[in-house]
Order: structure tokens, then sequence, then C-alpha cells
């Protein structure tokens, strides 16, 4: 009950901000609430927002950016082994070009 209020929260940071720092976080944030509420299909979803955001955007230095990709395949290790739709995921995550 209370992660989905957490979530929902979270949801409305990230369409209010300006701030894409904030925005990101409130995304990180709503990946690690649908986790524990074991909402695999919307995880599966986040992870994809996740993806997406960390690899267009500019804003990060190169050093931020492999970090959040390595929390992206830390977290997503969460949803790949608990979502049965979504298991080759991991294989397209790991052997991505970037």
């Amino acid at each position: 009950m209370l992660m989905s209020i957490v979530r929902r929260y979270l949801a409305v940071v990230r369409d209010l901000t300006k701030d894409q720092e904030r925005a990101l976080s409130a995304l990180w944030g709503q990946l690690a609430c649908e986790i524990l509420m074991d909402a695999m299909d919307q995880a599966a979803k986040s992870l994809a927002q996740l993806k997406e955001v960390i690899e267009s955007k500019s804003f990060m230095s190169p050093l931020k950016q492999l970090q959040q990709r390595t929390w992206l395949l830390h977290w997503s290790l969460f949803v790949f082994f608990k979502h049965q739709p979504s298991r080759t995921g991991i294989v397209d995550l790991c052997f991505h070009d970037k």
C-alpha cells in the first residue's frame, strides 16, 4: 500500500520537475517501488524508460553514464529473473553496442 503511494508521488515529481537529474532519480525510485511491490510488468516498462533516458541524455559525463548503465544492469536482474516474458532482455542488455 505504502509503496504504491510512493510510486505515484514519484511519477508526479517526474512529471512536474524541470531538473533532468531529479527526474532520473524519481524514475529510479519508481523502479525500486515496482520491484518491491512485485509489479514486474510495470518494472519492465520502467527499465525500458531508464535505458532510453541513460542512452539519450547528453547531460551526463561519460563516467556518470557508465555508472548509470552499471546500476541499470544490477537492478534489471531483479526484473529479468522474476518476469518470464522479459528473460531474453538480459541478453539484449548485456550485448548492447553502447
